[in-house]
């Protein structure tokens, strides 16, 4: 039953020590808990080292078992328990610590603010640990005893909390938003200028993301006044700029943005807040995505490595989500999708108001490049504020689905009133894609005009929850559909150097292939090529091949350069001749060669050897010329002769090539006939120009 390990002793299985322990009055257990409790506090120097003797959880477990009578130990090992697990990362075990302390202290002592304090050390461990309905509710019970406490400070905490939960982009926290404007006019009256903008802060982002049309110039002025009461507190400071940023937001500001971000994220990098410098990376990755700029891609991946080791899950969510957008970025569908779907998978289990948005959004750009058609419905439920867009994301899904009926169906009676003044252009871009292929042309004309001023920039969803591709993308589809197709072709054109700047090479490609469309089809080639010693033809679509042979090199050559004269001679290899009439030697030059062969006559007849071998050898040459210049009759060769005789191979040799090909091809001898010209000068001039093809030979391409 018992092992000795390293001088002590402890049971072989639990099932032992339950066994055992079952046989004991609860009111014994319940002391020897105790004393197991005291010695294990004896044991770590009175407290001093709980790490000694497996840390404080293990003196908690004790001295929680032991009941009433050592509930205040118990109290305060459970607080510090809680404390250490939240140290480790352990959020669950540090929500279990808290919740247990906060149900003891109901028995040692009635300090409402200690529950306060115990309420607000739950709700946080909650948060990390992804139980936002519950942390909203220790959120909630803190701030009503903080405000029965008149604490200022701890309705602070507990306002800011509700804030840091979030809620879905455009939907109104009413009771959020009030908390934290009670707090702030608490606030106004204390010395506390650090706390006072941090809620400021907080009630400047809550205030615009709910609805920035009608609430703009509220929230602008909260988060001008956070900045100005920040002083020298950088966590304060941090906050305030990120307030400054988020409501100057809107399509088109990144150049603005960005000096506010690195502001920010030095800011947060002084105040050592992990959370907030990682969402200052995330959000200048995204305005320089906007740009065009290939460092907002680096910068991604930077937040992503930052948020995977923020040490909670809503970092390991973030992480996930914005994997999947480098994914996308670099063209990996699958890689997206499958980093969407565990991201989606967490988003919900822990609550995140966004989950499903940035899962819908990232899965919407993957249509573009065929990734897989997630139906809407299953995420844009009816409370969702973009409910009023459900017949354009419908139509979107139909047309990615290259199911136009439907598309025009869905979108039947939709009213361009109802599309949303964002601070991004997704609602633009899908308006784009689904009224190029289904729109009426007010409609397209309408998306253009919100399209237009963003051109040269990219579509970028929030904090890079997707990526749409360049503005000028859209704006080409449009003018497609528009009949507008020069406006169109240099838009594609801007798109595919933008996307290539960028590194979207799939983006660029759907560009290109727009682009392409939109130029006529050029006529096929016909082909005459030298492969491997085998002339191998194309022409009016049928092949046929030949061996080599020098009519069909002639042949080449003529198509190689249609409509220009070349030399026979250039055929054969030769160089041309200046001339064709003059005699190819001149009447001095045979009376020269004559007169030397009669001294060569003579010296031959009166030398012998070396010297009569030599004269014999030049006479034999000489007779050789002679031949070669004169032709029957003795009558003198001219130039013009050799020209004819090379005309006449020439041709002999391109007929033979014609009657081969008349053999394997005849529509190609056909035309080959009419449109080669032999003579002096050979052509190729066909009465319906071709286009030819071709390697080894010559021809062109």
């Amino acid at each position: 039953m018992l092992v000795a390990t390293d001088r002590r002793w402890r049971f072989a299985h639990d099932l032992y020590r339950e066994t055992v322990l079952a046989d004991v009055a609860p009111a014994r257990r319940a002391e020897l808990h105790g004393v197991l409790g005291g010695a294990l506090l004896a044991l770590s120097a009175g407290g001093a080292d709980p790490a000694a003797v497996g840390g404080a959880a293990r003196l908690a477990a004790h001295f929680v078992a032991a009941g009433p009578a050592a509930a205040q130990q118990a109290l305060h090992w459970s607080v510090l328990a809680a404390q250490e697990a939240t140290a480790r990362l352990g959020h669950a075990d540090a929500a279990r610590h808290y919740t247990t302390a906060l149900g003891l202290l109901r028995d040692v002592e009635a300090d409402p603010a200690r529950r306060v304090e115990l309420l607000l050390g739950l709700a946080d461990a909650r948060a990390r640990a992804g139980e936002p309905d519950a942390t909203r509710e220790a959120y909630l019970r803190a701030a009503a005893l903080a405000r029965r406490c008149a604490d200022p400070a701890a309705l602070a905490a507990a306002a800011l909390g509700i804030a840091a939960l979030g809620a879905r982009s455009g939907t109104d926290d009413p009771v959020g938003v009030a908390l934290l404007e009670e707090t702030a006019g608490l606030l106004a009256h204390r010395d506390d200028a650090a706390l006072r903008s941090r809620v400021l802060s907080a009630l400047a982002r809550a205030v615009f993301h709910s609805a920035p049309e009608q609430a703009l110039a509220r929230a602008a002025a909260a988060a001008a006044e956070a900045v100005d009461v920040a002083g020298g507190d950088p966590a304060a400071l941090a906050h305030a700029l990120l307030a400054r940023h988020d409501v100057m937001w809107a399509a088109g500001t990144g150049s603005m943005r960005l000096p506010i971000l690195d502001e920010l994220l030095a800011a947060a990098e002084r105040a050592a807040d992990q959370d907030l410098a990682a969402e200052a990376v995330l959000l200048r990755a995204g305005a320089l995505i906007e740009q065009g700029n290939p460092d907002g891609v680096a910068e991604l991946g930077r937040y992503v490595r930052l948020a995977a080791r923020l040490g909670h899950a809503r970092g390991r969510w973030g992480a996930l989500s914005r994997r999947a957008t480098l994914a996308e970025l670099s063209g990996r569908v699958e890689e997206a999708t499958a980093a969407s779907a565990e991201a989606l998978e967490l988003g919900r289990a822990i609550g995140l108001p966004d989950a499903d948005g940035v899962f819908s959004t990232l899965r919407g750009s993957l249509w573009a490049l065929r990734g897989p058609l997630s139906p809407i419905a299953d995420f844009l439920p009816a409370a969702d504020p973009l409910w009023p867009m459900y017949p354009l994301m419908e139509a979107w899904h139909h047309v990615s689905s290259g199911d136009r009926a439907a598309a025009a169906a869905a979108i039947r009676g939709f009213s361009m009133r109802v599309l949303p003044d964002a601070y991004d252009l997704e609602i633009a871009a899908a308006a784009a894609v689904v009224f190029s292929a289904v729109g009426s042309t007010e409609q397209r004309e309408s998306v253009h005009r919100m399209l237009a001023p963003h051109s040269g920039l990219h579509v970028v969803v929030g904090g890079c929850a997707a990526y749409h591709g360049a503005v000028d993308h859209h704006l080409g589809t449009l003018e497609v559909a528009l009949g507008r197709t020069a406006a169109a072709t240099e838009h594609f054109t801007n798109a595919i150097a933008q996307h290539d700047r960028l590194g979207t090479a799939a983006w660029a490609e759907l560009s290109a292939t727009a682009l392409a469309q939109l130029r006529p089809a050029e006529p096929p080639r016909d082909a005459f090529r030298l492969v491997d010693s085998v002339w191998r033809f194309t022409f009016d679509g049928r092949e046929a091949h030949l061996p080599d042979s020098k009519g069909l090199g002639d042949i080449a050559t003529l198509l190689a350069v249609p409509g220009r004269p070349v030399h026979v001679f250039t055929l054969l290899g030769r160089e041309a001749p200046a001339t064709g009439a003059d005699p190819v030697l001149d009447r001095r030059a045979v009376a020269d060669y004559r007169r030397r062969l009669a001294e060569l006559d003579a010296e031959i007849a009166e030398s012998d050897g070396d010297n009569a071998e030599r004269a014999s050898a030049e006479r034999e040459a000489l007779i050789a010329e002679l031949r070669a210049a004169t032709g029957l009759g003795g009558r003198a060769r001219r130039l013009g002769d050799e020209t004819e005789r090379a005309r006449k191979t020439v041709t002999a040799r391109i007929r033979d090539a014609l009657r081969r090909i008349e053999r394997v091809h005849p529509e190609l001898a056909s035309h080959l006939r009419e449109g080669v010209h032999t003579g002096t000068t050979c052509s190729y001039a066909p009465d319906t120009p071709r286009r030819w093809t071709g390697s080894t030979s010559g021809v062109a391409d």
